[in-house]
């Protein structure tokens, strides 16, 4: 299956671009969008998880919630931006996080290429305690 290859929007406005019809740097393929924070957030143990965070645009009061998107074991957030791209024009927010091992959120052995874990309840773990702080952080 062959992936075309477009921009992600990063104007809150539906449609996207193929990268043919625009040059430049808007021509990126999952750059990180105009308004989403990259940053990290520490599980109980000390293991920092990086995260994205992408708020809805209060102003044009189309907010519609929040989603905490969870990608799957071995992926990385930016190979979703234009889903997320998708659901932020439709007025959500969005949050995500790469799992223990996996994108920046480092590796468990000394091997950068490999995201070896003995135990997956760590994973449990991780999701319910990050969850806790996200629906915290929502008030």
């Amino acid at each position: 299956m062959a992936f075309e290859k477009v921009t992600v929007p990063t104007d809150s406005s539906f449609g996207y671009t193929h990268v043919a019809q625009r040059g430049g740097a808007e021509a990126v393929r999952r750059a990180i969008p105009v308004g989403a924070r990259i940053g990290y957030w520490t599980a109980p143990d000390g293991w920092a998880l990086r995260r994205f965070d992408w708020p809805a645009d209060a102003v044009s009061r189309r907010s519609r919630g929040a989603v905490l998107f969870q990608t799957g074991r071995g992926d990385i957030f930016e190979k979703y931006l234009e889903t997320f791209a998708h659901l932020h024009a439709h007025g959500w927010s969005v949050t995500a996080f790469d799992w223990r091992g996996q994108g920046g959120s480092g590796r468990l052995s000394g091997d950068p290429h490999v995201g070896h874990v003995d135990d997956y309840t760590t994973y449990d773990r991780d999701l319910a305690a990050f969850w806790s702080d996200w629906v915290a952080e929502r008030g």
